[in-house]
């Protein structure tokens, strides 16, 4: 195989190399599921198998020339496209279509790409919200007029939803050659929002979705990589399933202890001076522009409430991430007795989202420490639609 540390879903990867035997694969094919889960990884294994040459066990061997080059995003026959800045001018690598990107943004990529081929569940991709035009447009080109070395020809669309933004010119760009598709070509669109791709692109696919890893599953894989018991413990619950939110939770883990003391005593504890420093951490982390870190604070707030209410199901729950907190959890709930904390996760998921936006974060976070005090008070939160 391609990644050793994969969880791979045996179910759709039999039903896929079965369909491929007996030549009956569709064109199209959408991977679904959260986020984290190793969509993307599933993509580039099923490639690695339908052109590998030395094929083990319905496995790609992971080791010939044909492998290599996949994972390394250097075969002929494998084309990955991702959401790219748009711009009137193009360039190609053998790794896909880039747009005029600077030489940081190439460089940036290029490392993305690097770490891809090492880790199924890291994150590629730039700051860009759509897939321009002139990608697919460049694809359509190369389908048609390249010649495809043996084996089969693969396009891989990451983050396949952002073909649809805008006027969705890309989407019917892309509708227009799977309407027509070249032979032994396969397209591969992995998306966390299946709802946003085209109708008539999903109909023309057949879609699998990929249920989230548990959490021992993942706990399994964060041992395997030498990391401390503890640490792979509470990292695997914090993360939901999102297997890449639990790497970056784990490249930053050495903040997680200021942060929640910051985050508790704002919250609980209404406290000014810690008010001031939760308004200075948001300000220092959008400013540094690291939206890992940005995250994994707002992640931590929904967790340390998770973890309340458990407890305040069930007092002697086993389930909490922050065990060390359970003292102070139930101080929390003994002393607002008519707090609503599912609403309090509501105000935290609508601040994370109006904090992408164009907002003043300082008012933001007011508003937010304000929302969650009248929450424990056991006032209704008006969520935002």
């Amino acid at each position: 195989m391609i990644y050793e540390d994969l969880i791979l879903n045996e179910k759709i990867f039999s039903i896929l190399t079965n369909a491929w035997k007996q030549n009956r694969l569709p064109h199209a094919l959408i991977f679904h599921g959260a986020n984290g889960v190793g969509k993307e990884a599933h993509a580039i294994e099923f490639s690695a198998l339908l052109n590998c040459k030395n094929i083990v066990n319905n496995r790609a061997c992971g080791e010939c020339s044909q492998c290599l080059r996949i994972k390394s995003f250097q075969h002929g026959n494998v084309k990955l496209i991702s959401p790219m800045p748009a711009s009137s001018k193009s360039t190609s690598i053998e790794a896909g279509s880039i747009h005029s990107l600077s030489s940081t943004q190439l460089k940036t990529y290029q490392q993305a790409l690097e770490e891809k081929g090492k880790d199924p569940y890291y994150k590629i991709g730039l700051k860009a919200s759509t897939i321009p035009i002139a990608i697919v447009r460049e694809l359509r080109k190369d389908l048609y007029m390249s010649s495809i070395e043996s084996g089969w020809r693969i396009v891989m669309i990451f983050e396949a939803e952002k073909l649809c933004t805008g006027t969705q010119a890309s989407a019917n760009a892309l509708l227009k050659i799977l309407e027509e598709p070249p032979e032994k070509t396969l397209f591969m669109l992995v998306t966390s929002s299946p709802n946003q791709l085209l109708d008539t692109i999903k109909s023309r696919s057949q879609s699998f979705y990929f249920s989230s890893p548990t959490d021992r599953q993942i706990e399994t894989i964060l041992i395997n990589r030498g990391l401390e018991s503890k640490r792979c413990r509470i990292i695997s619950k914090m993360c939901q399933g999102n297997i890449s939110l639990a790497m970056n939770l784990n490249n930053h883990y050495d903040s997680i202890p200021k942060d929640i003391k910051i985050i508790f005593e704002s919250f609980f504890n209404d406290d000014p001076v810690f008010i001031q420093q939760f308004q200075n951490r948001l300000q220092d982390l959008n400013r540094i522009g690291n939206k890992e870190l940005f995250d994994n604070f707002f992640q931590l707030q929904i967790q340390l409430v998770r973890d309340i209410i458990l407890l305040k199901q069930d007092k002697d729950s086993l389930h909490i991430v922050f065990s060390h907190l359970k003292e102070k959890y139930i101080e929390v709930i003994d002393d607002n007795k008519n707090a609503d904390f599912h609403s309090i996760l509501e105000a935290i998921d609508d601040t994370y989202r109006m904090n992408l936006g164009n907002v003043n974060l300082s008012l933001n976070s007011i508003s937010l420490i304000f929302d969650i005090q009248s929450c424990l008070e056991g006032k209704v939160y008006q969520s935002i639609e």
